[in-house]
């Protein structure tokens, strides 16, 4: 998640969006299933996708949840179980 100046900390600058991005990206190659990124809204990494087609699972705009594609706990294209508890 982003960070972004606030109260006694205004001085310190966002977190730019390339670190984020990178965090993520690792976070993946090292297996990782579900890695987003929050805080950036319209970026598209604060989706969640599906780690066996790539579908998107849940659709996010920034911290907020726009779409839950989930089926029955399963990916809608794939049918792949996803973890989770309420999936």
């Amino acid at each position: 998640t982003q960070f972004y100046p606030a109260y006694k900390l205004l001085d310190k600058p966002r977190t730019p969006v390339a670190t984020l991005r990178r965090a993520r990206e690792i976070g993946i190659k090292e297996g990782l299933r579900y890695v987003y990124e929050g805080n950036v809204p319209g970026e598209g990494g604060e989706n969640t996708y599906c780690y066996a087609c790539g579908a998107i699972l849940i659709e996010r705009y920034g911290l907020t949840l726009i779409r839950n594609r989930l089926q029955d706990g399963k990916c809608p294209e794939c049918g792949t179980k996803i973890d989770g508890v309420g999936m």
